[in-house]
């Protein structure tokens, strides 16, 4: 919910966004995610400000999410060397259908498939693994350049549509490098068009 309000703070704020108004918001944005944490981890709030800042600067900025992600990526680069090549393959192609239709597969979440059949795991991966486990290196190469392709076009694009699709990659880049792709596909392209598109047919609706 929080990535969806400033998705739309973005779409309203930005030809007044600059380079140094956009690092003041990250590091403000850093420190107020710190207090959610510390919220979220006992259910209220027993650190002075002071405290989560210097909790902060302990930790070097770093949280438990990334912590168990990478250690999640692990596990996918051990288990693409033991899991059988059908299981992987069949695993991507329920990933595929999972961006268009949805699915409760287990084989189209990679962290849980390998938490249950090879290593437990705390959830999450960087994005580069889940395709490792599926297609070696050849996947790292091919999700290398579709994220170099997509990545600069951000801030190029002159239609509406495509201004929305680069800011939805921008504001789910937690979810989709830590969590899951499938939040990188099935967000900025399928949901933002789809959503574009009927909020154009119910605009065109209400003009006629």
């Amino acid at each position: 919910s929080l990535q969806i309000v400033i998705f739309l703070a973005c779409t309203i704020f930005i030809r007044k966004l600059d380079l140094r108004r956009i690092l003041i918001g990250g590091l403000a944005g850093i420190f107020m995610n710190s207090i959610v944490g510390s919220y979220r981890a006992s259910y209220m709030l027993t650190q002075s400000v002071r405290e989560l800042f210097i909790d902060l600067l302990r930790r070097y900025f770093v949280f438990d999410t990334p912590i168990f992600a990478y250690y999640a990526s692990v596990t996918h680069i051990a288990a693409s060397s033991i899991a059988e090549g059908n299981l992987r393959y069949k695993s991507l192609l329920a990933f595929i259908k999972s961006i268009f239709v949805g699915s409760k597969d287990i084989l189209s979440n990679v962290t849980a498939l390998i938490s249950i059949t090879y290593f437990p795991n705390a959830g999450g991966g960087v994005i580069p693994t889940h395709f490792f486990f599926w297609l070696g290196w050849f996947g790292v190469i091919v999700i290398a350049g579709l994220l170099v392709f997509v990545l600069n076009r951000v801030g190029k694009c002159s239609t509406d549509l495509f201004i929305l699709i680069t800011i939805g990659v921008a504001i789910f880049t937690p979810r989709w490098y830590l969590y899951s792709p499938l939040a990188f596909f099935r967000g900025p392209f399928v949901f933002i068009p789809v959503l574009y598109t009927l909020l154009g047919i119910v605009d065109r609706v209400l003009d006629s």
